[in-house]
């Protein structure tokens, strides 16, 4: 993933999708149906090399995963529930 794309993001969230293979919080591999689209907000650095937190609080590493131009494929359901809730921030 692109760091420097996360800081041009005008919405205050960039979309973001797990890569195949990315290992998951429970030390699984992410298949396609770990492959939703995540919100995730942007971050308030340069660069976002650390960590990214979706609205559902998934904690994705940029290196495995691809920054989406917009919410296309599958989205997340609990991000698009706190996205329209205004949990965003």
């Amino acid at each position: 993933m692109d760091d420097v794309d996360l800081t041009r993001r005008a919405s205050g969230l960039v979309v973001v999708r797990l890569r195949r293979g990315a290992a998951l919080p429970g030390g699984r591999l992410a298949g396609e149906s770990d492959r939703t689209a995540h919100l995730c907000p942007v971050p308030h650095c340069e660069r976002a090399s650390d960590s990214l937190t979706a609205l559902c609080g998934l904690v994705i590493l940029p290196v495995r995963a691809d920054l989406l131009p917009a919410l296309t494929g599958m989205p997340c359901p609990a991000c698009l529930v706190r996205a329209t809730c205004g949990a965003v921030g």
